[in-house]
């Protein structure tokens, strides 16, 4: 449901300008005071607890908390009013219907959910306003969730094409090209063409280089898929947490590529390592590299071992190289004598990996 637009408050309702006041409510908060504004409680301003407009937002927030009951009710109060008409009752019995897919809903298993009524209500929605976008990302959503993924990837391609604004839907098309048929490469297109102008633009990268890392189906992650996963990670502004936990994924992959025989190369672990922004003398941009560091093995190993700790400066994280995540590997400084050894700390605990 926070994927869909929400349907606009006609201004000229008495109940405008009281619900503009309720806007940075949480739901289960918006819930109750809708409800005492529609019971008429003391203290509800004059035509709020008459009017359309706040029944139709508290039928919003009891499907937002999962009160599908209580929602069904208000939404039939809105179908015998004077304003049954008003499409905003369609598009909220879809929602409904919609939201009983969402196994969290009280009382209410899988088995229970029409998506013939979702189609219905959202296709009413449609014929009732041609050629508007909101209604085709819902119906994008319907057949997402009974598992038409090509025809929810019809819908959502189409409303991505025409409005980068709608982001749900960008999301929607990775998703269902992942779930027709693990197309990885197609589901990464869509989530670049998040603008960086979107506050959904970290969130989709993020995504993007998550599914470089993840193996789909029977294939495997290539060499192709770190360095690719570790240069989008490269061109990210992130905070130092989040960097450094996504450039571990991105060695563990490599790790795991080269402990099952596959060459990586120094490309990927050198990216995967490079910090958005020097932050040491002698860093150099041509190698990707501290002072310090060393293959351990010449001619035969892809791995690159650096100090733990680097010089602090601009863009260090007070210093620290590599977090200390646990069940994560942290590649250490190779010491004199340690020949053809890797050392790898796994939550502590030191093992050592012949190359």
């Amino acid at each position: 449901m926070t994927g869909l637009p929400v349907p606009q408050v006609n201004i000229t309702d008495p109940a405008a300008g009281y619900l503009a006041t309720l806007s940075t409510l949480d739901p289960g908060q918006l819930t109750a005071a809708l409800s005492a504004a529609v019971r008429g409680e003391a203290g509800t301003p004059p035509g709020v607890a008459e009017s359309t407009e706040t029944r139709l937002a508290l039928a919003r927030a009891l499907i937002a908390t999962g009160d599908l009951d209580q929602a069904a009710s208000t939404l039939a109060e809105l179908g015998a009013g004077e304003h049954a008409d008003d499409w905003r009752i369609t598009w909220y019995h879809g929602l409904h219907e919609l939201a009983a897919k969402v196994p969290s809903a009280p009382g209410r298993p899988l088995n229970f959910w029409k998506p013939d009524a979702a189609q219905a209500y959202f296709d009413a929605v449609y014929g009732e306003l041609p050629g508007e976008l909101a209604p085709q990302l819902a119906l994008g959503f319907t057949a997402e969730a009974a598992g038409n993924q090509p025809t929810a990837a019809r819908y959502f391609e189409r409303v991505w094409t025409v409005d980068r604004s709608h982001v749900s839907a960008a999301f929607g098309l990775a998703r269902t090209r992942l779930a027709g048929g693990y197309d990885r490469p197609g589901a990464i297109a869509a989530l670049a063409t998040v603008p960086p102008t979107s506050s959904q633009y970290v969130t989709a990268q993020i995504t993007a280089v998550r599914m470089h890392l993840t193996r789909m189906g029977h294939a495997t992650i290539t060499p192709g898929d770190i360095r690719e996963a570790a240069d989008r990670l490269g061109r990210l502004t992130l905070d130092a947490s989040r960097r450094e936990f996504l450039r571990s994924e991105i060695l563990r992959a490599a790790l795991d590529a080269v402990t099952a025989g596959r060459a990586v190369g120094t490309t990927a672990c050198s990216a995967a390592n490079r910090p958005s922004t020097p932050c040491a003398p002698g860093w150099s941009k041509a190698t990707g590299r501290w002072p310090g560091w060393h293959q351990t093995r010449p001619s035969a190993s892809y791995w690159w071992t650096g100090p733990t700790r680097s010089a602090r400066g601009p863009g260090c994280n007070g210093g620290q190289r590599h977090g200390g995540v646990r069940g994560v590997p942290r590649l250490r400084q190779a010491r004199r004598g340690d020949g053809q050894f890797l050392r790898v700390l796994w939550g502590g605990t030191r093992s050592t990996l012949r190359q």
